[in-house]
């Protein structure tokens, strides 16, 4: 956990530690990039295991608010983002595994078509007329609007999906890991004074005034 001590930064967990630094080179700026899209990816982790771990026809709301999220955050990662320098190669990370890519297909049609925009027909809307007997006073009961969910939330989904996930989460791992090692071996190679010359990081609270703002 990132802390303030005084005027200066600190990570729990590394007790002989006296400062924490920012460093801004080319592999710094690439691995912030897959450092969110890692973040995302444990994430979806940790919503469906929750996923899993619920009763699926006790919970309904809560089961279809959860794969909601899912979704949304894991293809956050694949889709064009004006925030992150690159987003992840379906073919690179699905392509050598056998029906991977078509099952990333399918569920990448059920995020952008349905849970995003109801554009399939897994939404389907009618305008009915509730008809009462000839012989009633009044003929028409009433005028509904109709609208046809399909509950995409269900076991054999998440059975389904569940492998993506954990495939995305460790090649993205994998790259972390090598940027770290990339880094470490860099900055080991520069003098003490130029390491503690390097600017701390800095973080700042975001306002309302920056919700609808690239950072």
């Amino acid at each position: 956990m990132l802390r303030k001590e005084g005027s200066s930064f600190l990570i729990d967990g590394y007790p002989r530690a006296i400062a924490v630094k920012e460093v801004s080179d080319p592999i710094a700026k690439e691995m912030q990039t897959i450092a969110l899209h890692r973040s995302d990816l444990n994430r979806c982790k940790d919503f469906l295991d929750e996923l899993k771990a619920l009763d699926l026809q006790k919970f309904p709301v809560g089961a279809r608010a959860i794969w909601v999220a899912t979704l949304v955050t894991f293809y956050k990662c694949f889709q064009q983002s004006h925030a992150r320098d690159f987003s992840l190669d379906k073919n690179q990370i699905f392509g050598s595994l056998q029906g991977a890519l078509d099952v990333f297909i399918y569920f990448q049609g059920l995020r952008n078509k349905h849970v995003v925009h109801d554009e399939n027909s897994y939404t389907q809307v009618q305008t009915v007329l509730v008809l009462n007997p000839k012989d009633d006073q009044k003929h028409v009961a009433d005028i509904l609007s109709i609208v046809f969910n399909a509950d995409t939330a269900n076991a054999e989904h998440i059975r389904s999906f569940s492998p993506l996930i954990s495939t995305a989460f460790s090649w993205v791992e994998n790259q972390h890991n090598s940027l770290i090692a990339q880094l470490v071996t860099s900055y080991e190679g520069k003098v003490y004074s130029e390491l503690e010359a390097l600017p701390e990081p800095t973080l700042t609270v975001p306002t309302s005034n920056e919700v609808g703002r690239k950072r």
